[in-house]
């Protein structure tokens, strides 16, 4: 057995603007409940984080959408993975500023000097998408640093269009 147990949606029907519909919005909205029903009030921060760039900003811009339909304002973020300094000071301005829930999304948000800035983490698994200096970056964050570990949830993105949870016990 390999204690990793999967959640599996439909494809869902795209709009014109590039929102989700359907089953993946549905998928979406459910992690969203999932993590803010232990933050009934604001402000909350969290982190979308992964190795491909584009998909990590897709999934925070539906994640952040979902946030919005269920009646809570979200705010974007996107790029803060380069400093932890920068990122600290976005998430340091917003809760200031008294806001509700903040979706972040960029590289290695999920290093040990960000952790503890997140309310909440998804980290996003779609398979091998880099190479060179930016593959090995990549390959020792996860070693060194156990993003995967470290996350609210895992999810596996490898098919955009059919987002996977992932459940990484070890029953």
């Amino acid at each position: 057995m390999s204690g990793t147990d999967e959640l599996r949606t439909e494809s869902p029907a795209r709009s014109t603007t590039g929102s989700t519909t359907g089953p993946t919005a549905e998928f979406y909205a459910g992690l969203a409940r999932e993590i803010l029903q232990h933050y009934p009030r604001g402000p909350v921060a969290v982190a979308v984080t992964g190795p491909e760039a584009a998909t990590t900003r897709a999934v925070a811009n539906a994640f952040a959408e979902a946030v919005g339909e269920l009646g809570r304002r979200a705010a974007r973020a996107g790029g803060s993975g380069e400093s932890p300094d920068a990122a600290r000071a976005e998430i340091a301005s917003f809760r200031g500023a008294g806001g509700d829930v903040l979706v972040v999304d960029g590289p290695q948000l999920l290093r040990p000097a960000l952790r503890g800035s997140w309310n909440a983490s998804i980290w996003l698994e779609s398979g091998p998408v880099l190479a060179g200096e930016a593959l090995e970056s990549e390959r020792a964050y996860v070693r060194d640093g156990d993003p995967r570990g470290a996350a609210s949830a895992v999810l596996n993105v490898a098919d955009p269009d059919r987002p996977l949870r992932v459940f990484s016990d070890s029953c």
